[in-house]
């Protein structure tokens, strides 16, 4: 499987956790596939655009999920945008941040989302870690 392909099938593995645990018809997902229009396409947030943006309509719902390859999850870049999606969460009501990766690296991105955490004084974020697995939270 392609590098993109892997990714693609991580990002599957956010917008499955978010039908199956919001299963209402008040949610605005967008997915940024290759298919979609930019106006189907989550927004820049601090320079970065995550891979599911989650919105509900008439309730303070926000959710932002990133994922991961193996080869990907700690590289300067990711930690930056993850830093920025965290720093934007932190700022509104209901958050959560999904991380999809392998579950050979699961506990890896648990290490590195709860210490970016940290240093984003974000500690209020929900972390949320799916995979192949049953998800994690911390």
């Amino acid at each position: 499987m392609s590098e993109s392909a892997r990714h693609m099938h991580l990002v599957s593995f956010i917008v499955g956790w978010v039908s199956k645990t919001y299963p209402s018809n008040d949610l605005c997902v967008l997915v940024d596939e290759p298919n979609n229009t930019a106006a189907n396409k989550p927004p820049n947030i601090g320079g970065y655009f995550p891979d599911v943006f989650v919105k509900a309509v008439g309730r303070p719902l926000t959710i932002i999920g990133e994922a991961k390859t193996t080869q990907d999850l700690e590289t300067c870049r990711s930690k930056l945008q993850l830093i920025s999606y965290l720093t934007f969460l932190k700022t509104v009501s209901d958050p959560c941040l999904v991380i999809s990766t392998s579950w050979t690296v699961q506990r890896t991105a648990k290490g590195l989302m709860c210490q970016l955490r940290q240093t984003c004084d974000a500690v209020h974020v929900p972390l949320v870690f799916v995979t192949e697995m049953p998800p994690v939270t911390c």
